[in-house]
């Protein structure tokens, strides 16, 4: 899409071993891709190399909370189908990712957590909810019964998606 649209130029690589020259770049945005690379601090080692000085890193990540008490029930209801909620390769907490941001040379200038909701309606909402998930090796079946859970909820009820933004400076 940012071809199409004149974006160049578009690079596609490694987090870890970025083909960008050091100092080079304004922004770094990563939207729910911190928490799958592995080891992270490569990858943020690199993205303050070729950070320019005052260039910024801007992060969005699940988090465990801001939940309310009615997001229980269909977030129970999604675990006992699933036999739990999938595990990130990694969990990223405000006060971890400062730590490791700063152990990167990046300076952590703002983290906000925040619940978004996403209302399930029809099936086709709960399909999309469930298969959002992390559920990388859990067997089709329980993926399905996951589905069916919020589907027979559909109307009345929304599944939270308590998110952490991090945003970080280069002071390079």
């Amino acid at each position: 899409m940012a071809r199409q649209r004149g974006r160049e130029p578009v690079t596609r690589a490694d987090a870890r071993r970025l083909p960008i020259r050091s100092d080079s770049v304004d922004t770094v945005v990563s939207s729910m891709g911190l928490m799958l690379i592995m080891p992270l601090a490569e990858a943020l080692h690199e993205i303050a190399r070729v950070l320019r000085p005052g260039g910024a890193v801007a992060a969005l990540v699940p988090a465990r909370w801001p939940v309310r008490p009615r997001d229980v029930r269909p977030l129970f209801a999604l675990a006992v189908s699933l036999h739990g909620l999938g595990i990130l390769p990694q969990h990223l907490t405000a006060r971890l990712a400062t730590k490791q941001l700063r152990q990167a040379g990046l300076e952590v200038t703002d983290t906000q957590q925040r619940r978004f909701a996403f209302p399930i309606r029809s099936a086709d909402d709960a399909a999309m909810a469930v298969h959002a998930l992390y559920t990388l090796g859990y067997p089709a079946h329980r993926i399905e019964a996951a589905v069916d859970k919020p589907t027979r909820m559909a109307g009345s009820t929304e599944l939270p998606l308590p998110l952490l933004r991090i945003v970080a400076r280069s002071s390079g």
